[in-house]
């Protein structure tokens, strides 16, 4: 903290949070999300297993609604040789792709888990995948909302509402 974030200088940082320790996450948010100059927690969101919609992660997010620090999904490529598929040949396939699947899969986890609802304080911001890909995820969230509601039972009002909350 005190070699790189200065915001005084405009330089601000982000809590890397591991997906692997949910409970080390939550500490290490309750240790630094008062120090001047962060402003989130963030996930890399590829190759996240189970998906970060999981009970696993509520500590994590507990602890930084508690601290009232949002939560930043950050795509990222886990490189040709790792992709979810098997296949490509050049990292500009894998790159292209991963940003938005990573992004994708975990905005439907979050929904669809009840994330919003067990922590309707919490922000989330979705981070540098573009926008393109929203309208057409709410369109299918909501559709296969609508067919089998028993699915995504902590949810209160239909997946595309939630959405429009996120940033």
């Amino acid at each position: 903290l005190d070699r790189l974030i200065d915001p005084e200088e405009g330089i601000y940082g982000m809590i890397p949070l591991p997906t692997n320790d949910p409970e080390v996450a939550a500490a290490l948010i309750d240790r630094v999300a008062d120090e001047e100059g962060i402003v989130a927690g963030v996930f890399i969101a590829s190759k996240v297993e189970p998906p970060l919609g999981n009970r696993k992660y509520d500590p994590i997010y507990e602890a930084a609604e508690q601290a009232d620090l949002p939560i930043v999904i950050h795509g990222g490529t886990p490189g040709v040789d790792n992709f979810y598929l098997s296949g490509y040949e050049y990292r500009l396939e894998t790159h292209t792709l991963s940003f938005v699947w990573a992004n994708t899969s975990q905005i439907v986890s979050i929904v669809a888990q009840g994330v919003p609802e067990k922590f309707p304080d919490l922000d989330f911001v979705f981070q540098e995948c573009g926008i393109f890909w929203v309208p057409m995820m709410m369109y299918r969230m909501d559709a296969e909302y609508f067919r089998k509601p028993n699915e995504a039972p902590l949810l209160e009002k239909r997946p595309s509402k939630y959405m429009k909350e996120f940033y």
